[in-house]
């Protein structure tokens, strides 16, 4: 017999320390309880497949490594099924990857990834603790390599991809990526005594 989960709305967070301080990465997606399996899975936007949360986690661990130093690492995951305004968590694991940059950090910079989805709606990537001090707007063609690759990879709807399950709040697949801007985070700045 073949059960089909019902989607549900979701958040996969990832909890991370950088810069001395411990942050969490948010992503939306669609997930769903799947009785066949006894399992939380993420629904795969184009081909309807139904993806463990752990595999996708790592892919998108693998892309970010590159983005922070080897003092940062990648702790643990969990995926909160939205309901009501109540998150609900229900699947979660360890990561215990750490960064491979040798960069120095900067600890307080907010960069902020602009998309836009498939509604034209905005869409944000926010990642803190990242290995540059550039406060500033860039456009596709200024940024790092691992920068583009993430971005790539956001935007590609294909198998194996993170664009292939990750959603704006409006749960549509991103389309187009505007620019990313970097800012002094005032909470993280507060956090480390720096204000």
């Amino acid at each position: 017999m073949t059960v089909t989960p019902i989607s549900a709305p979701c958040t996969l967070e990832i909890a991370y320390k950088a810069g001395g301080l411990s942050h969490t990465l948010q992503m939306f997606c669609d997930g769903a309880y799947n009785s066949g399996t006894s399992t939380w899975q993420i629904k795969a936007k184009q081909t309807g497949t139904w993806l463990a949360p752990v595999n996708k986690v790592a892919d998108v661990v693998d892309l970010l490594k590159v983005l922070f130093k080897t003092t940062a690492s990648f702790d643990t995951w969990t995926l909160y099924e939205n309901s009501a305004g109540v998150k609900i968590p229900r699947a979660q694991g360890s990561i215990g990857v750490y960064g491979t940059s040798t960069a120095a950090e900067a600890a307080y910079i907010q960069y902020t990834h602009y998309f836009r989805d498939t509604s034209y709606k905005p869409m944000k990537f926010i990642l803190l603790g990242l290995t540059s001090v550039s406060i500033g707007r860039w456009a596709y063609s200024a940024m790092s390599g691992g920068e583009k690759a993430l971005v790539d990879d956001i935007l590609n709807t294909a198998s194996g991809h993170v664009g292939e399950w990750i959603t704006s709040r409006g749960f549509n697949s991103p389309a187009s990526f505007l620019a990313v801007t970097s800012t002094a985070n005032r909470m993280s700045r507060r956090r480390l005594s720096i204000e």
